[in-house]
């Protein structure tokens, strides 16, 4: 089960579309044609309930982690974490 948004995110389209391009620059292993959607995970079995509007949640988002989920596995690697303030 995810949390999506059906706003467009432009910014945040451009960060993961900056981001792409700086790991194929790097030669970092992507699955390419893939393309990831922003969301958050809540849990992995779902409820069964099927798409439906909540009212809006905000947070602050203070630290990009780039994480590799391993397909299957249920399970995640860290490869780097970045503040957006500084300490």
């Amino acid at each position: 089960m995810t949390l999506r948004t059906r706003d467009p995110l432009a910014r945040a389209r451009a960060f993961q579309a900056a981001l792409i391009r700086h790991l194929l620059e790097h030669k970092a292993p992507l699955t390419l044609g893939t393309t990831p959607e922003p969301h958050v995970t809540i849990n992995y079995a779902g409820d069964r309930l099927g798409s439906q509007k909540i009212a809006p949640i905000a947070w602050t988002v203070e630290e990009i982690v780039l994480m590799e989920s391993v397909v299957g596995k249920t399970t995640h690697v860290e490869h780097g974490r970045w503040p957006l303030r500084a300490a």
